[in-house]
C-alpha cells in the first residue's frame, strides 16, 4: 500500500456550510452508518472538523474534536474506503492531536475501533475500556 504523499487537511467549524457539503454524502449513506455500527454523523458549534484529501483533490477522510468542559473527544473517525492504509488515519489522528497540544487540552478521549486501536495505541493512548466492538481510549498530554 502506497502512502498518500502530500495529503492536504482542511479545519472546519462544526456547522459551517461546507462541512455539510463534503461529509453529507458519507454521513447519510448506508455503508458509512453501518461501518459506524449504526450510530449518526453528529455536529454542533463544540465540534471542529479535520477533512484530508490527496493530493488530486479527492477527499480521504475525515475526523472530527468535539469539546466538552473538561476534555475532548475525538469523533467520526472515517477513511474513504480506496484510501485505507495509506497514512489517512494515522494523519487525522495527528492533526487533532497537535490542535489539542496548541490548544492546551489535557485529556483526550475516543472510541475506536479495532482496525483504528493501533493507530491510537502507538500515538501514546491507553484503552481505558473494552466494549463489544469499540475500545474506549484516553490520552493524557
Amino acid at each position: 500500500m502506497q502512502k498518500i504523499r502530500n495529503m492536504k487537511t482542511e479545519k472546519l467549524n462544526g456547522t459551517e456550510k461546507r462541512l455539510y457539503e463534503l461529509i453529507a454524502p458519507y454521513a447519510m449513506s448506508r455503508q458509512v452508518i453501518t461501518e459506524f455500527d449504526g450510530y449518526p454523523v453528529l455536529t454542533d458549534d463544540n465540534y471542529i472538523w479535520f477533512i484530508t484529501f490527496s493530493d488530486d483533490g479527492n477527499l480521504t477522510g475525515f475526523s472530527a474534536i468535539r469539546q466538552t468542559k473538561k476534555h475532548v473527544e475525538f469523533t467520526n473517525d472515517y477513511v474513504i474506503p480506496e484510501y485505507r492504509k495509506k497514512g489517512v488515519h494515522k494523519k487525522l489522528l495527528s492533526e487533532r492531536i497537535k490542535w489539542c497540544k496548541k490548544n492546551n487540552i489535557d485529556i483526550i478521549k475516543a472510541d475506536c475501533t479495532d482496525e483504528c486501536l493501533p493507530h491510537y495505541l502507538k500515538a501514546g493512548f491507553k484503552v481505558v475500556r473494552e466494549l463489544k466492538k469499540w475500545h474506549k481510549v484516553e490520552l493524557t498530554l
